[in-house]
């Protein structure tokens, strides 16, 4: 957590590293923090392999706790407004999340 703690203070917009901490929070049984990062990451790696592994990763922990938040439906660039519209498709905006320690 360390290092992906630097590289977001040295990138706050490098959208792997949010992935990777999404991951990371992901398998340390933190789902909520998770989700907030694998959105970060869906932002900032849309039309990207990164984005479509955030909105993979995020859809999987949606999948596993039933809640009201839409599903992402990766690539957003392919889709057209209507279609994003009709999938329900959520593309956050949201801002680097700072690492507590």
């Amino acid at each position: 957590r360390t290092w992906l703690a630097k590289s977001l203070e040295l990138d706050p917009n490098l959208a792997a590293t949010h992935l990777n901490l999404g991951k990371l929070y992901e398998k340390n049984n933190s789902p909520e923090v998770a989700k907030r990062y694998y959105l970060s990451a869906f932002d900032l790696g849309k039309g990207t392999s990164v984005g479509d592994s955030a909105a993979e990763g995020y859809n999987k922990i949606i999948a596993r706790t039933p809640s009201s938040q839409p599903i992402i439906s990766p690539p957003i660039s392919q889709q057209t407004k209507s279609q994003q519209m009709q999938a329900n498709v959520l593309a956050p905006t949201l801002t680097p999340l700072q690492e507590t320690r």
